[in-house]
């Protein structure tokens, strides 16, 4: 296996959201899936990307993948995650730690 199919692979949101195309959620048309409410395990596991607090309560992420440790959300995509090695850095919440 090649090193390049385990490296990490960064992306703002904009880039996500250009690649992967978030779905709204139906139910209250938000950005966001809650895995309690919606039926986020009848979607295809590969369009469904968890959305975490970092480390430092900080800085938010997306994962490719249903995750359960620090998720405060999920977000559903029209196209599938390739690999799991991706993260996807939170615009909103940068901006809002920097004012």
């Amino acid at each position: 296996m090649s090193t390049a199919a385990h490296q990490l692979h960064e992306l703002t949101e904009d880039e996500f959201e250009e690649i992967y195309v978030s779905v709204g959620n139906p139910r209250d048309d938000g950005f966001y899936w809650d895995l309690q409410d919606d039926p986020v395990d009848q979607i295809d596991p590969k369009k469904v990307w968890t959305a975490i607090e970092g480390d430092d309560d900080v800085h938010f992420y997306l994962l490719p993948g249903i995750h359960r440790i620090n998720r405060f959300a999920y977000v559903v995509t029209e196209n599938p995650w390739p690999h799991e090695h991706i993260e996807v850095t939170l615009d909103d919440y940068r901006e809002n730690e920097e004012h």
